[in-house]
């Protein structure tokens, strides 16, 4: 193992730092430039408190500018753990791990009353546990493991890990908690490996075996601190002892080989098999009227961010991703959603498992810990295609209930698709004539309740008898 002092050498003064506090930082990441936190900008605590909170703060801001841009992160360092990053910076291990892509961009910043604060160059759509698929929870754990074995051979570890400690850039799992970084020879590994069971390998565990959804509800609560006994996990518990009597890089290639060979759910759901056949990505005539109507939309509007509420497959979220927006796409059915996973690998697309009536909430007095989802996951262009009669038919909620989920998440446009009575629209839930079908349900109504969130709603031109889409604008 490398020798390393045991304190490490104060961090140099920053230039300007005479307009902060007097012991801020200055050393940075090579390439990156200081920075103060806009004022304008409101902070928030980011995650639950840990044990080391008076030596660190971790937070996030809803920049001004709009939370459909995502989120940036700070970590504020003081003490001994602002002295450990001043040495990792000095000695380029942040850098590695940020070309590297496990570690998010971060530059120093100042903050008042810290020695060292460091604030994410990448903008987040925060996302949490509770909405990631097994595929994105499979990532995360993937990256948990990755960045353990780096820092293993420095004396470093991670200090408890948890799910809160990643966010996603598309669908690459990104570690943003450079403060959770400490210095360690073997001591607190059991703590971790329990950690990394509980909080990263039994949420893959339960989606695997198809139990997700009891990993959302708990994780809703609070993160996971023991395997619990449920469907699928004595092979994680065999697994857990095995890699208790093994060297530490034993066991984290043992962990890597059982995450690498999960296999999820991937039967054919109601859902999953929407779409017969998959549209090609560009115009032919096999696209209709609907694909051709977003395309027009999308290149007039060119909206930077998209939320694609009911996404199935993601086959608009990917239309959207191909012309520059950063998409977020949403669907409570998880194997669409982790199909999409595994088919975004390269597109600005991430996609979350969430129910649009049932999102989300938040967490900690007025969100302190957790923002609802409402709040982390706004967009400037809002698609709610083939939703609304489910919601309005399926679900029985009024009009107006719906219009105020839908402008709860809309930072500026709203497409809706609003499918009639007509035989030529298909609507499910047309159980004979058109004349004996609820009158209510009309586009007039819709229109009118949307008008009461939006100050423009206009039906855009189409077929007369088929499914129209509504524009929504604020």
């Amino acid at each position: 193992m490398n020798s390393r002092p045991k304190r490490a050498a104060p961090c140099p003064k920053a230039p300007h730092a005479q307009r902060h506090s007097a012991g801020a930082a200055s050393h940075e990441p090579h390439g990156t430039s200081v920075r103060t936190p806009d004022l304008g900008e409101r902070w928030f605590n980011y995650g639950p408190a840990v044990a080391d909170a008076p030596t660190s703060l971790f937070a996030y801001s809803d920049a001004s500018q709009g939370s459909e841009s995502g989120a940036t992160m700070i970590c504020g360092l003081r003490h001994a753990k602002a002295e450990l990053c001043c040495r990792l910076l000095r000695d380029g291990t942040l850098s590695r791990l940020m070309r590297s892509g496990r570690l998010g961009k971060f530059s120093q910043t100042h903050l008042p009353e810290f020695k060292l604060a460091l604030q994410s160059q990448n903008r987040f759509h925060l996302s949490f546990g509770e909405e990631w698929c097994g595929e994105l929870w499979r990532r995360a754990a993937l990256a948990m493991i990755e960045i353990i074995a780096e820092l293993a051979p420095l004396g470093l570890a991670i200090q408890r890990p948890q799910s809160w400690y990643f966010q996603f850039d598309g669908v690459q799992a990104k570690f943003i908690h450079p403060g959770a970084i400490f210095e360690s020879e073997n001591e607190g590994w059991d703590q971790t490996l329990d950690d990394i069971f509980a909080g990263f390998l039994l949420p893959v565990a339960l989606c695997a075996a198809g139990d997700s959804f009891i990993a959302q509800v708990g994780l809703r609560r609070v993160p996971a601190r023991k395997i619990v006994s449920f469907r699928g996990t004595n092979e994680l518990l065999e697994l857990q002892r095995r890699c208790r009597h093994s060297p530490r890089p034993d066991a984290l290639a043992l962990m890597r080989q059982w995450l690498e060979s999960i296999r999820f759910p991937d039967e054919q759901t109601s859902w999953s098999g929407y779409y017969v056949t998959e549209l090609p990505p560009e115009p032919t005539r096999a696209w209709g009227y609907k694909q051709h109507a977003l395309l027009s939309l999308i290149q007039i509007l060119e909206p930077t961010s998209i939320l694609d509420i009911g996404s199935n497959t993601g086959w608009f979220a990917r239309l959207g991703a191909a012309h520059g927006a950063s998409v977020i796409a949403i669907d409570q059915d998880e194997v669409c959603i982790n199909r999409l996973c595994r088919s975004a690998s390269n597109d600005n697309i991430l996609p979350l498992r969430l129910d649009i009536v049932n999102p989300t909430p938040s967490i900690g007095f007025g969100g302190m810990w957790f923002p609802a989802s409402w709040d982390r996951l706004r967009a400037q262009l809002v698609l709610a295609l083939a939703i609304t009669h489910h919601m309005a038919l399926g679900m029985h909620l009024s009009f107006d209930q719906i219009a105020a989920i839908l402008e709860a998440f809309t930072s500026r446009w709203l497409v809706v698709e609003f499918v009639p009575w007509t035989l030529e629209a298909a609507n499910p839930y047309r159980t004979g004539h058109e004349a004996c079908c609820p009158a209510w349900y009309a586009a007039a109504g819709l229109m009118t309740a949307l008008s009461r969130k939006f100050k423009s709603v206009e039906m855009a031109p189409g077929p007369a008898r088929g499914r129209r889409l509504i524009i929504c604008e604020n």
